[in-house]
């Protein structure tokens, strides 16, 4: 796709961002809700005004049903109950417009509450089915049912009005069940949509970025959506706790048999609540160009577009209209680069949102399927005696992995500044070592890890090559394992390197087990077996290995003689190194992203206050260089080994000035986070 770069896009044909947030503030009523939905810098996809308390006194019997619906699912009234309201009509010679939001979640929940109660019943009474009817419809859905923007932006109201939304100051308005399973996982989602003022506000300044070219403007959008992604992520989702201890706690068992099946479509028409249809997820999937929607729970996705307001719509599908990561190419800014990937690696990295929100739904469904569901909003339907939550774990993973097709793997590139001891010690194996990060977009908070791609040192390099009686200039073909692993470090596609160059990539140390035992089917070698039987393969190193099977006539040269698809090829065998993962021991800055990104204005804090003046431009590890001596292995002595990528990290720094990049990811843990006050005391314990 190509950038777009017009000075007056509406004259295009092209739709902005900007223009129907402008027309969503426009056309907001002074009392109740637009239709047409909810859209603003301040609350995002969350109605400026909250949601209304009550409908007007012609409708109260409605109020008054909805707010019994726990009592009812209690004492088994909900049919009985409903069945004698009064006929009301949700037309529009009956109901003002603005009170539709109110009367489509009060209608949703008493047709869910009665068909969940009702047992063989399949029809819902007209006092209930036909106002229901005629509210979606003025509402512009395709039928008669509850949406994620009836559940997630609309069922809400604050405890203390000058509060947080958060799940410890909200309240929901209608309730099936009213316990706390329900209202604090209802209440997680609201909460994510109450951060989503941000994320739209930062992805408008994306789009006029991409119109103006701004690239400073871009990155502190980009920097803006990471700190969104961090709290949905890492606050909000975290909330839903199976902890009976915790704050918030959600009984898995409890939400499955009191609370989940009950939000199942209960007609032809509704698709179910899915996350993946609220309008956060749409956005991002739309910001970042999800092509691929193949999976059960992605074409449910795509569904649930068509559910979403108006507004919402609208909004979406203009950033369908334009390529952020051509913009990012073109710029050839790698700061914006590197920025673009944290950020999308937080949404759908293996350690970003999905991949969080993937494991919470493995706990819950597996405990779920077990007493008896069988199957989720999302369309998976199984049985438990076949695991079938692990075929939905499955499913969500291959859901995940969908948003990468057509993306070049990326990892950020850092340079090593300075190389410290840890203690006055000057014999200390200890060193602190300061990786310079400017330029290159690395987002990472307190508690986070980096990981690091070490290279093989010359000397290994040189020992394995001596052992493959080999100069190190061979070609080797690459598999495709190997050529993608490769990509994701080097940012180039690669079919055929030098030899010298496989091996400093290579997992030389130790000899793997898995490495081992294809080596034994090959060469049948007695010595390599006998160090395998006794388990003793990581006193080896890969070299060594050569050097055994050498030893009993085996011709090491066929392993880089032969084509990928040959059992005996180098690269079939020895697969590619690992990121070997380092806490972060320097304090991350917390960005201000109004400010020029990297400028001490963008700290918290105040200008003139000299403890805020930090740069996101180094960061410092922690690392102990290891150095041992293995044990002896048959007739083979002690040997000095050393570590792959502590040794790597600690080598001396060239006086040349020609320090490689070194490649990095930031891992992000699961559970650790610091308090959101920055004045709260903490205690931390040593392990």
């Amino acid at each position: 796709m190509t950038l777009h770069r017009l000075s007056d896009p509406m004259a295009q044909g092209l739709q902005t961002a900007s223009a129907v947030l402008a027309q969503a503030e426009a056309n907001r009523p002074d009392f109740g809700h637009s239709p047409n939905g909810f859209l603003s810098r301040s609350h995002g996809f969350l109605p400026v005004t909250p949601p209304l308390l009550a409908l007007p006194n012609t409708h109260q019997a409605w109020d008054e049903a909805a707010a019994m619906l726990p009592q009812l699912f209690m004492t088994q009234q909900a049919c009985a109950v409903l069945d004698d309201l009064p006929l009301l009509l949700g037309a529009a010679a009956d109901l003002d417009e603005v009170y539709l939001w109110r009367a489509s979640v009060l209608l949703g929940y008493m047709a869910h509450a009665y068909l969940y109660s009702a047992g063989d019943r399949t029809e819902l009474p007209a006092n209930i089915s036909l106002p229901w009817q005629q509210v979606t419809q003025r509402l512009g859905r395709p039928g008669p049912g509850l949406s994620m923007a009836d559940y997630c932006c609309y069922n809400w109201q604050l405890k203390d009005t000058a509060g947080p939304c958060e799940v410890e100051n909200l309240d929901l308005l209608a309730s099936w069940c009213g316990n706390a399973e329900e209202i604090i996982f209802s209440s997680s989602l609201i909460e994510m949509h109450g951060y989503s003022g941000s994320l739209v506000e930062a992805a408008i300044q994306i789009q006029e970025a991409m119109l103006q070219h701004q690239i400073d403007s871009a990155k502190a959008a980009l920097t803006q959506i990471f700190d969104f992604l961090t709290k949905m992520t890492f606050r909000a989702l975290l909330k839903i706790d199976p902890n009976p201890y915790s704050k918030t706690p959600v009984d898995p068992l409890v939400w499955s048999k009191a609370f989940a099946n009950i939000s199942a479509p209960v007609n032809s028409h509704e698709i179910g609540l899915s996350g993946s249809g609220t309008a956060i997820i749409q956005l991002l999937d739309a910001l970042f160009e999800r092509t691929t929607y193949n999976t059960i729970a992605a074409k449910v996705s795509l569904k649930l577009r068509r559910w979403l307001p108006p507004y919402h719509q609208q909004f979406i599908e203009t950033f369908r209209h334009f390529s952020l990561s051509d913009f990012v190419k073109q710029s050839g800014d790698r700061e914006l680069a590197g920025l673009y990937n944290s950020v999308f690696d937080a949404y759908a990295g293996k350690r970003g949102f999905l991949s969080i929100h993937r494991l919470k739904v493995y706990g819950f469904m597996e405990l779920g399927f077990k007493i008896g569901r069988t199957e989720v909003n999302s369309g998976f339907s199984g049985e438990a005696e076949k695991r079938a939550w692990e075929a939905l774990d499955d499913m969500l993973e291959e859901t995940r992995q969908e948003r990468f097709v057509g993306k070049t793997p990326y990892s950020l590139r850092v340079k090593r500044q300075d190389i410290r001891s840890a203690v006055a010690n000057a014999n200390t194996p200890i060193h602190q070592v300061v990786l310079d990060i400017a330029g290159q977009g690395l987002q990472f908070l307190t508690g986070d890890r980096l990981g690091i791609f070490p290279h093989n040192s010359p000397e290994l390099i040189q020992k394995t090559l001596q052992a493959l009686q080999a100069t190190g200039d061979e070609p080797i073909r690459l598999t495709s394992r190997w050529r993608d692993a490769l990509a994701s470090i080097t940012h180039q596609p690669a079919h055929t390197i030098p030899l010298r160059t496989f091996l400093s990539f290579a997992k030389l140390r130790p000899l793997l087990r898995s490495v081992g035992k294809d080596l034994l089917k090959l060469s049948r070698s007695k010595q390599l077996a006998e160090v395998l039987e006794r388990h003793q393969e990581d006193q080896l190193e890969l070299w060594d290995a050569f050097e055994l099977l050498t030893s009993e006539n085996y011709d090491v040269k066929r392993f880089w003689k032969a084509a990928p698809w040959e059992v005996e090829s180098i690269a079939r065998i020895v697969p590619m190194e690992n990121f070997r993962i380092y806490s972060i021991s320097s304090a991350a800055a917390p960005l201000n992203p109004s400010a020029p990104l990297n400028s001490s204005a963008a700290l918290n804090g105040n200008a003139g206050d000299e403890q805020t003046l930090l740069r996101l431009d180094e960061l410092h590890l922690t690392i102990g260089r290891l150095t041992f001596e293995s044990q002896p292995v048959g007739a083979r002595g002690e040997q000095v080994r050393h570590g792959t990528a502590s040794g790597y990290l600690v080598r001396d720094i060239p006086d040349t000035g020609a320090e490689p990049e070194i490649a990095a990811q930031v891992f992000h843990p699961s559970r650790f986070h610091l308090p959101a006050d920055p004045k709260r005391a903490i205690v931390m314990f040593a392990g």
